[in-house]
């Protein structure tokens, strides 16, 4: 989270993430093909894909400006195509769609959640407050 917090904090001189995957025998095929994506820091793939994407997962994502992409020799593209798979969680019977390459449990951002719960927290207390609660 707090790392999204950085990412979001800097996204003006910075407004890029790049996908990096590890790049030995252990990556995952899916996170091996994520590698070296690059996409805005509010581009909605990073909702679902904002590593890490599974247990043992050791992929990151590294934060650039327009002038690390000239030096790098690269470009913002466009998300990678997601497909899902359903899953049904064996202790709760509930069955989800979530997207290929990930983990159960690992299809979000921890970082933006936590923004999102606290402005849903903030909203609440407002509320209350306005109510003369």
């Amino acid at each position: 989270a707090g790392d999204w917090e950085q990412i979001t904090e800097t996204a003006d001189s910075a407004p890029y993430l790049m996908y990096d995957s590890v790049d030995d025998n252990r990556v995952r095929p899916a996170h091996k093909a994520w590698d070296g994506t690059v996409l805005r820091w509010d581009d909605p793939w990073w909702a679902t894909h904002r590593p890490p994407n599974g247990w043992s997962c050791r992929c990151s994502t590294i934060q650039l400006s327009d002038s690390d992409l000239r030096i790098m020799g690269k470009s913002p593209g466009s998300s990678p195509p997601v497909t899902t798979r359903e899953f049904t969680n064996r202790r709760t019977g509930e069955m989800t769609r979530i997207p290929d390459g990930i983990d159960p449990g690992f299809a979000y951002n921890p970082g933006a959640s936590r923004i999102q719960q606290l402005q849903r927290q903030l909203a609440d207390k407002q509320k209350a407050f306005d109510d003369g609660r």
